[in-house]
């Protein structure tokens, strides 16, 4: 059940950040990042993702800044993930080397990692030196579009087509983007944060795997739902100034 705590908790910090006449608004938004950052690992890039908003949206770093800092700050995550992090052997070292897109679900045969601990590097080296260049990249292609992919096999059709019937969401984010961009300006830096929220989930998946459907999309279901939100609303403005024409 810590997904739906981590939506819960990641919700209000997020009301809280967008309502700037929310009394003691700092103090409840730092009481808020620690649990919102332990709770799981995705919950320090709402944090860095919310700050780096703040920032610049009152002016106090350019965007050059950001895209630097931004650059920096992935650079040394990345690092610090793929060559430092250590792995239970398990749940993910050995998932990892068999190759699993999805947790119990291995691609690769012969799988022969002995017990011990490693790192995503030492996961990923043993099935380039096993595998082949062009089979740990495709694996690599699998992971990210996993992350998209709702519906399962194993599941039922009726569960399947609700679960794929959310897809519409993806081109409304999208499509919220655009119009933002080209309609309403002041809304877009908040839009391409969500989207960068969406985006380093997808990464944290390709980069280990998506242990079934729900467990790491719903997780950013609800900033998905906030962009096709605005999606709507632009087109429901729309509609509403063509009918008065």
């Amino acid at each position: 059940f810590s997904e739906t705590f981590f939506i819960a908790l990641s919700l209000i910090y997020l009301s809280v950040f967008l309502a700037p006449t929310c009394r003691h608004r700092f103090l409840k938004i730092g009481l808020l990042s620690i649990p919102l950052m332990l709770s799981r690992p995705n919950g320090v890039f709402i944090v860095i993702i919310a700050l780096t908003l703040y920032l610049y949206q009152h002016k106090l770093i350019s965007k050059k800044i950001v895209i630097y800092g931004s650059v920096f700050i992935g650079v040394i995550l990345m690092t610090a993930i793929v060559f430092f992090m250590p792995l239970p052997y398990k749940d993910f070292s050995f998932q990892i080397a068999s190759g699993a897109i999805y947790c119990g679900f291995p691609t690769l045969s012969a799988t022969t990692l002995p017990e011990a601990n490693y790192t995503l590097w030492n996961c990923y080296a043993y099935i380039y030196n096993t595998q082949g260049l062009s089979e740990l990249l495709q694996l690599f292609v699998k992971k990210g579009l996993s992350f998209f992919v709702t519906s399962r096999p194993y599941y039922s059709s009726f569960h399947n087509v609700l679960n794929r019937a959310h897809d519409i969401f993806y081109a409304l984010g999208i499509v919220g983007i655009y119009s933002a961009y080209t309609y309403k300006k002041k809304y877009l830096p908040f839009l391409i944060a969500l989207l960068f929220m969406v985006i380093l989930n997808a990464l944290m998946v390709s980069l280990i795997y998506n242990e079934w459907s729900e467990r790491h999309t719903i997780q950013v279901f609800p900033y998905i739902f906030v962009g096709g939100a605005y999606a709507l609303s632009v087109l429901i403005e729309k509609l509403k100034l063509v009918k008065i024409k």
